[in-house]
């Protein structure tokens, strides 16, 4: 079976002329596996995942050869024995190796690949990234994630003698599809592999699961085709007993025995506890790797056969009952549809400029459509569980003007994610709301009363001025849009009957849900706003639909009246406007050239990549930008947990104190709206964070920093320790200290149930700056600064304090440091062991909760007391934190408090 792929190229880059004498891609016979693995054992063990890889495939092809092959091998015009180059592909994973030293039938054959869908290539050894660097630059691929790492090798007379102590009752076996679903739900976040690939491993690879007693699944680990350790993981609740190294062990000595080879493994730079683990057990560092997901950006960028069909207007009918599937899961996409069908029949056309499109005609198949604005306001939906169309389907707007996406669901949220990254599209407003939802039924029960000299009535066009005028959101243009809300969709207002002055109104978006509720600040805290909520959803059910409603995510009163009201939670939607970044052919041949230019560089210096950048500046962030940025780490709640709340935590300060000495909140040259990065310096604290999965923008930043005078480097998370390592031993800074902290989550509807009862005898209070020195005094990370530190958290946040009664002697207490995370949480020794540190931890956190807070904290690796402590209350260990103190170059340099 053979595989032609023409490959276009020219002299500037751009892929104009077709080759005519073109190389083709043959499947390698099932035959001939194990003469090519056997090429493979020259220079061992610098080959062992080839050969490995080919021994797999090899002993698969032997138990049935007449089975179809899911992994798929193939050599470049049908000739793998000259040299050994062969490609394996197996879904969108891509594994490759060749004997020959200049690799270039290599890369001819990664050429003829398709890069129009995602590809990874998987464990890339050090000898191969001068080629894959080149292919890149080439191909004009863009590189998702670039994560580099590092092989391990034990040999298999070693693995073959390793002993497991394996706990009393407890039993190693193999995991079964059985096994299947429960791994999948607990998929360790970060992972490179997708979890759909464990039904695949499990099936053909080795692998092992450590089960106790009840044969409840403890731990486990699979391989992967190249015979590396893979997706080793322990079940949340049962880290730190040491099950991750009997997995380990287990399927080391069965790699060895039952496949007669060596075993290797791989592991993250900067994953400490997986290289301590690797060690530990044995193996040896061999090779650095890297793991690449890449994609064609001219294939991103064609829409060209594709179009958007506007959908006939007696069809609409049809395309909104789809969605009564599953009800209320689709209700904004039914009820978009259904009030576009009511205005188009009471709006002269002239008027109507709104649309509902689909891609190429065809709505049908799975009720993908696309709801468009003059605006070019946006919202859409569809059945299909890939949401493959809708994908294809969003790349034929027009990004050249700004596009507003409303009301994303959650599900359609990495949807919206891939495409701003794909087209490369500047973000320029990211809010999130929760979507409330009450029945039709429910609603009609609710009892109206009006007190005296107020009426409700219908509002008109001429109260949309006094609406916009307090509106939060309002900008240029609000006022016609609250007009077209008022003048087409259902609306209610209270007005005093003696003044005719409208005092509280609620309104409703084209898509159906409830907007603008608000009353005058002088006729506030009368219950108004919960009498014309009610009264408008009593409108909309008696004209039979069910009610939706958005709030804002930090709106804590209109949480509070709905949930009273009775609506239920159903999503959480996202509110984007993007727009596209312009290019012009120009720009883009001078960034050929440039790459061009760069792979050249790194020829030169024996692949080494030219990591400066003159022209990166360190720009502030505005401080009224400040709400946006910090709401661009809302997504994917709560992994990004300590960058919103390190964000507001100075929001906050800066609201108190207008200008802090000594604080810098820096993006990379301006650009924090396209992925988040940024570094803040508050005296010789440094925090930092980037939603880019690469760390390459965060390196960069860190690049430019004045480390003469040292930094505390303060919670810096696992996926953006590699990037920290790197500055580090770059820029060979002294590391004097470093310690790590696991951090911990508690959503805020756990801590609202907390009972926070005091025992007799003590109280509890606020804190003040003069307690800080006994604070300091009996703080184990005290140091130069460190008073000044403390005695600022007391003054700018919340804290709380344990006193006895008898003598007022402060004797617990608890902060809340700059990411909003718990810190310096100590009891007097003299009074240990009757649940203070417990007492204090649930007042803090409730209190934070009343603010529609979650709460976190960070815990010594090996504080087991403390860990038990917060775990006990509920709190999870969702990530590591790490912290490292820089000592400044500059001789005798001291913080003066």
């Amino acid at each position: 079976m053979s595989k032609k792929i023409a490959i276009e190229e020219d002299s500037d880059g751009f892929g104009n002329i077709m080759h005519t004498n073109m190389p083709e891609l043959v499947e390698i016979c099932g035959d001939d596996y194990q003469r090519l693995r056997n090429k493979f054992t020259v220079h061992w063990p610098k080959h062992v995942a080839a050969y490995s890889l080919l021994n797999t495939i090899s002993q698969r092809y032997e138990k049935v050869p007449e089975a179809e092959q899911e992994l798929k091998l193939y050599s470049l015009d049908g000739d793998w024995e000259r040299d050994g180059t062969f490609v394996s592909k197996f879904k969108s994973n891509v594994f490759f190796g060749s004997l020959d030293s200049s690799y270039r039938r290599l890369k001819k054959a990664l050429k003829l690949l398709d890069y129009s869908k995602y590809t990874i290539f998987m464990c890339v050894p050090k000898f191969y990234y001068k080629m894959l660097d080149e292919l890149i630059a080439e191909l004009n691929l863009e590189t998702r994630f670039d994560i580099p790492g590092k092989m391990v090798h034990m040999c298999k007379n070693e693995a073959k003698k390793m002993e497991i102590d394996i706990p009393p009752n407890f039993r190693i076996s193999s995991l079964t599809m059985e096994n299947v679903e429960f791994i999948k739900d607990v998929w360790e976040k970060g992972n490179v592999l997708d979890p759909d690939t464990a039904p695949y491993f499990i099936k053909h690879n080795i692998s092992v699961g450590l089960f106790d007693e009840t044969g409840e699944l403890l731990a486990w680990c699979l391989t992967f085709d190249f015979g590396s350790l893979a997706a080793l993981q322990v079940a949340e609740n049962q880290t730190r007993k040491g099950y991750g190294e009997i997995v380990t062990r287990a399927i080391a000595k069965k790699i060895a025995i039952e496949n007669n080879v060596d075993v290797t493994s791989n592991y993250i730079d900067g994953n400490i506890p997986s290289k301590n683990l690797v060690e530990k057990v044995g193996f040896e560092e061999i090779e650095a790797n890297r793991w690449y997901r890449l994609i064609a950006i001219r294939i991103i960028m064609e829409t060209k056969e594709n179009s958007l069909v506007e959908i006939p207007f007696e069809k609409l009918p049809d395309l909104r009952d789809k969605f009564k599937v599953e009800w209320p899961k689709h209700v904004l996409a039914f009820s978009v549809i259904h009030n576009f069908i009511c205005r188009y029949l009471n709006t002269s056309k002239d008027k109507f400029s709104e649309k509902i499109l689909c891609l190429n005609g065809d709505w049908e198949s799975d009720g993908t459509f696309i709801y468009l604005t003059s605006k070019n306001h946006v919202l859409f939906g569809t059945l299909e569980p890939s949401q493959d169309k809708i994908k294809t389907a969003l790349r034929q707007l027009d990004y050249s003007k700004e596009v507003f996406f409303m009301c994303l669901r959650k599900a359609y949220r990495s949807t919206i994610d891939t495409l701003i990254r794909d087209l490369s599209l500047n973000v320029i407003f990211d809010d999130g709301t929760f979507m409330k939802f009450m029945r039709k039924e429910d609603a009609k029960q609710f009892n109206i009363e009006i007190p005296e000299k107020f009426v409700l009535r219908t509002l008109s066009k001429e109260n949309a001025q006094q609406i916009n005028a307090i509106w939060p959101h309002r900008a240029e243009g609000s006022v016609k849009f609250i007009e077209y809300m008022i003048e087409f969709n259902a609306n209610v207002g209270l007005f005093h009957t003696d003044s005719n002055e409208l005092v509280a109104w609620c309104l409703r978006l084209d898509f159906g849900s409830l907007a603008v509720l608000q009353v005058e600040e002088k006729y506030q805290r009368k219950g108004f706003a919960a009498l014309v909520t009610k009264a408008i959803c009593k409108k909309i059910a008696d004209g039979d639909e069910d009610i939706s409603s958005n709030i804002v995510l930090d709106n804590v009163k209109s949480l509070s009246l709905f949930k009273k009201l009775g609506f239920i939670d159903i999503d959480k939607n996202d509110w984007i406007m993007v727009k596209q970044q312009q290019k012009s052919r120009k720009e883009k041949i001078f960034n050929v050239l440039k790459e061009k230019k760069r792979i050249i560089r790194m020829s030169k210096t024996n692949g080494h990549a030219d990591d400066t950048h003159g022209e990166d500046k360190l720009i502030e962030v505005p401080q009224y930008s400040l709400i946006k940025f910090r709401n661009m780490f809302k997504a994917n709640w709560p992994k990004h947990i300590t960058a919103y709340y390190l964000i507001e935590n100075y929001m906050e300060w800066l609201e108190k104190v207008n200008n802090i000495k000594n604080l810098k909140i820096y993006s990379l040259n301006g650009e924090w709206r396209k992925d988040g990065t940024f570094v803040i310096i508050d005296r010789y604290r440094l925090f930092m964070y980037t939603l880019d999965e690469s760390n390459k923008k965060l390196k960069r930043i860190l690049n430019l920093l004045d480390w003469s005078k040292g930094f505390d480097v303060s919670s810096v998370c696992q996926r953006h320790l590699p990037a920290v390592l790197q500055i580090i031993e770059k820029k060979r800074l002294p590391v004097v200290h470093s310690f790590m902290l696991n951090f911990h989550y508690l959503p805020k509807e756990e801590a609202l149930q907390f009972d926070t009862t005091s025992p007799d005898g003590i109280y509890l209070k606020q804190l003040i700056p003069e307690q800080g020195e006994k604070i300091n005094d009996l703080w184990p990370h005290k140091h130069n600064g460190s008073l000044y530190f403390i005695q600022r958290l007391i003054e700018m946040n919340m804290n709380i304090g344990a006193f006895t009664k008898e003598d007022d002697e402060l004797i617990a207490w608890c902060l809340r440091i700059e990411m909003g995370s718990f810190g310096s949480l100590q009891v007097d020794e003299r009074f240990q062991r009757r649940g203070l540190g417990s007492l204090i931890v649930k007042v803090m956190s409730k209190k934070l909760a009343e603010q529609n807070r979650d709460i976190t904290a960070g815990i010594v690796d090996d504080n087991f007391k403390s860990r038990n402590m917060f775990q006990k209350l509920g709190f999870k260990h969702i990530d590591d934190t790490h912290w490292f103190t820089i000592s400044p170059s500059i001789p005798h340099f001291r913080w003066v408090d």
